[in-house]
């Protein structure tokens, strides 16, 4: 047992606040409480002892991530877009190379007659078919490439919702635009609205836009260049992706800075946006296939 005038202290008298049998001649540069080395930790100016270290850490705001560590959307619908191809290939009983006499591609498939039926769900999954392995080769190196980095800056979920805003919103236009008689499918027009998302956020971000113009400009001379493209496919896509994001981005700026609770409102603000936008862009295409 030690009694207390036995421990050892240092000039002064000073021992740690955490270990009374350490003398010591150092102290926190906050509160002054002596401390050892073990017990201080380096700050911008001297250093803290461990209760100012919790002290300001608990002070500290958070800083809620909107972001996405890993795009595990991307990765879903190539897998997904991967899957559906395999099996319209095995069902084609040509080669892995084209899918053009696959049940499934003519039973999902973007044929306003079908959609005008009652198939609205060709809406949707005529946007994870594809023509030939060519075909959705390109469609998924555009979809890793652009829709990772996206996913990561936006977050999972709206990226998810610009998504397939842009996929409906493509539909839509070759319903009320395209020939009647052809069937559509791939996912260009989902990429193509990333490609407008990307744009709303470098313009946003204030920096120069010309390299994203450049690409799409440049894939819509492909697409009018090489026949059997779907221009309104792509048109449509690029024109409703740009918009949403541009309501994600801007549409925050109209509740005031100094509103309580401006954090919680500008996010109910963006999902009711994400979901009327839904909502409108597939009654646009059921609209489209009706009135024709």
């Amino acid at each position: 047992m030690t009694h207390p005038a036995d421990r050892a202290t240092g000039p002064g008298g000073a021992v740690c606040r955490w270990h009374p049998d350490r003398p010591t001649l150092l102290a926190c540069s906050r509160c002054g409480t002596p401390a050892c080395p073990d017990c201080l930790s380096p700050a911008p100016v001297g250093q803290l002892c461990r209760n100012c270290v919790g002290a300001a850490a608990r002070q500290t705001p958070r800083v809620r991530q909107v972001g996405a560590t890993t795009p595990y959307a991307t990765y879903t619908l190539i897998a997904i877009n991967v899957v559906v191809y395999i099996v319209a290939a095995l069902q084609a009983h040509t080669s892995a190379l084209t899918a053009l006499n696959s049940r499934i591609l003519w039973n999902g498939g973007l044929f306003e007659p079908k959609v005008a039926d009652g198939e609205y769900y060709r809406l949707i999954t005529s946007g994870f078919l594809h023509l030939s392995v060519w075909h959705i080769a390109a469609n998924m190196i555009a979809l890793l490439l652009i829709g990772a980095q996206l996913e990561k800056f936006m977050g999972t979920a709206r990226f998810t919702g610009v998504y397939f805003i842009s996929m409906l919103g493509g539909a839509a236009a070759v319903l009320a635009l395209g020939d009647v008689n052809t069937l559509t499918a791939g996912a260009s027009g989902a990429i193509y609205g990333l490609l407008g998302a990307l744009l709303v956020i470098v313009v946003r971000g204030g920096q120069p836009p010309t390299q994203i113009v450049v690409i799409i400009a440049l894939n819509l001379f492909i697409t009018l260049a090489v026949p059997g493209i779907s221009l309104w496919d792509h048109l449509g896509g690029l024109v409703f992706g740009t918009l949403t994001m541009a309501a994600i981005v801007y549409l925050p700026r109209l509740v005031p800075d100094g509103r309580s609770g401006r954090a919680a409102l500008i996010n109910r603000l963006t999902w009711v946006t994400l979901g009327g936008l839904v909502v409108v862009t597939a009654l646009l295409g059921v609209a489209a296939a009706l009135g024709r």
